[in-house]
């Protein structure tokens, strides 16, 4: 990986043509024409086309970072947590700080420790996800952590496709600011916990689905992913603040009030 940065520095500061710019450019070429042919059979496939390129190009570089760094500079803290894997110098690029809560409560459940800290304050949806996804593969300690990953990899997928898919529909249509979105989305600094055994990709995923769901007056289902939301993180509840704006948007009839009302609640 240090190789390839120094090499692509290289390339960078040399202005020459080189037959890898063209082979990556035809077949860049040769993606984006197949893309552009499913959406024109499906709206949702140039927001799964976007969201794809997003989490392949940005948040597979820091990773690789990451892993370097653990491999040349020792820990600036100890880990707080131990993770079941003989050379974690890999795993630790997705684990840090609150990934070691999530994980005690997929292996054992929650805890109540009246002279310590508790793994309380960290709400269910998560943890729960990690085990019921490790159950297949033995529901070990490695299977709980991989689950993690696979989860946080995999709503950050589905949560920025949802979100292009908003805005597409929001600016009518504009798939330039839909990708644009995104992009800023996923190259946001504090964007890199997306992919830790953290909440932030589930909460992403929750939250603009619930938020999409009722801009389509689906009220049942933006109330079932903003129920999801409030339990996945603490401020999840805060969720019924803009959705309750959104069932009041166009001032509906009181019957029709009453009825999302109630879809919410």
């Amino acid at each position: 990986f240090l190789l390839l940065l120094v090499l692509a520095s290289l390339r960078v500061a040399i202005p020459r043509s080189s037959w890898l710019p063209r082979l990556l450019g035809h077949a860049w070429g040769a993606v984006r024409e197949r893309a552009e042919s499913l959406e024109r059979r499906t709206p949702w496939a140039s927001a799964a086309f976007d969201a794809l390129v997003a989490v392949l190009t940005v948040h597979l570089v820091p990773k690789g970072t990451a892993f370097l760094g653990h491999l040349i500079f020792p820990s600036a803290r100890p880990r707080p947590f131990a993770m079941p894997f003989e050379s974690a110098r890999f795993a630790e690029a997705f684990a840090a700080w609150d990934s070691g809560w999530y994980f005690d409560i997929a292996q054992r459940g929650y805890y109540w420790s009246p002279t310590g800290q508790s793994s309380l304050a960290f709400f269910p949806l998560y943890p729960v996800l990690m085990r019921v996804l490790a159950w297949p593969f033995g529901g070990g300690d490695r299977a709980l952590w991989l689950s993690g990953i696979a989860i946080s990899y995999a709503c950050l997928f589905l949560g920025l496709a949802v979100l292009h898919r908003l805005t597409a529909t929001t600016f009518g249509g504009d798939r330039e600011a839909a990708r644009r979105t995104v992009l800023y989305v996923a190259v946001f600094p504090f964007a890199y916990f997306f992919t830790q055994v953290y909440t932030e990709s589930l909460f992403l995923l929750t939250t603009v689905s619930a938020v999409a769901a009722a801009v389509a007056s689906r009220w049942g289902w933006a109330g079932l992913f903003g129920a999801l939301a409030a339990l996945t993180r603490p401020n999840g509840i805060l969720i019924a603040v803009p959705l309750g704006l959104l069932a009041l948007a166009g001032r509906p009839r009181p019957t029709e009030i009453a009825r999302r009302a109630a879809a919410l609640l």
